[in-house]
């Protein structure tokens, strides 16, 4: 009996979808936790991946280190951890940033991953949001499994408690009339000159390693919303910002103070 004139598209469909179960494992690590840079997709596309209600933490001996690039994406790093005779794949997030951080993870540490799985064809990786080894603690997504090497938030991000009082002493709003660079404690931050009600003042954002892997540009002219989720600090004539309100959503970046770039902190 011949086969149906559609049987040459059902065995094509097949064949992409066995070249993308090959295919996804890299792009795991690139366009779920890869860059967010201009070149790199956002993580908006993929968020669903990541459902802080499938959560799960395990310990165990990191025994490897990977990096992958696919063309077009941003370079992504992992680590595999073993736990008693298994290894699991954990996925950290871009070369970029991961590589950034004041402290590497290194062949040998005892960890504490906590992460959601995420099963691609016959392998499952766990795409991390945070890292413990010993009292240091990598954080590497929010709560809501949104990832730190994109400050960009499509929504407002409110302050509570004793940071909202603080957020409107150190509110800042004005129009974008310059781009600058700014040192701060030794280190190159990105900034900008905006005028102000109170007249021209310079904002260091971020340290311009971070800043340039953004998806969002902020541009002469644009308005724009500085403030201090917990109090902005001025380091002479500089005001270091926390978060920018910007075109209905918020950039932020700083976590209670805490630098969203900065890497292992020690946790309780």
């Amino acid at each position: 009996m011949p086969k149906p004139p559609f049987d040459g598209i059902v065995r094509e469909r097949r064949a992409v979808k066995a070249a993308m179960s090959m295919l996804l494992p890299i792009l795991v690590g690139q366009a779920i936790v890869g860059g967010q840079g201009p070149a790199s997709p956002g993580s908006s596309e993929l968020a669903g991946y990541y459902n802080p209600r499938r959560e799960i933490t395990f310990s165990g001996v990191v025994s490897g280190k990977t990096k992958g690039k696919t063309p077009g994406f941003a370079e992504g790093m992992s680590i595999m951890v073993k736990t008693g005779r298994n290894q699991r794949e954990v996925e950290l997030g871009p070369t970029w940033y991961v590589g950034r951080q004041s402290a590497a993870i290194n062949l040998g540490d005892r960890v504490k991953v906590t992460g959601v799985p995420l099963r691609v064809g016959r392998q499952q990786v766990i795409l991390a949001r945070r890292i413990m080894r010993g009292r240091n603690i990598l954080a590497l997504r929010d709560a809501s499994g949104l990832p730190y090497w994109n400050a960009r938030r499509t929504t407002r991000v409110a302050v509570t408690g004793n940071g909202a009082a603080q957020q409107l002493n150190n509110r800042f709003e004005g129009t974008i009339s310059s781009s600058n660079t700014f040192m701060v404690d030794g280190e190159q931050y990105a900034g900008y000159v905006v005028d102000t009600a109170n007249g021209p003042m310079n904002f260091a954002v971020a340290p311009t390693w971070y800043w340039r892997n953004q998806p969002t540009t902020l541009r002469i002219g644009d308005t724009v919303t500085l403030f201090g989720n917990g109090g902005a600090t001025r380091i002479g004539n500089v005001t270091l910002v926390n978060s920018i309100g910007y075109n209905g959503g918020t950039i932020v970046l700083r976590n209670n103070g805490v630098p969203v770039y900065g890497g292992f902190y020690r946790g309780g």
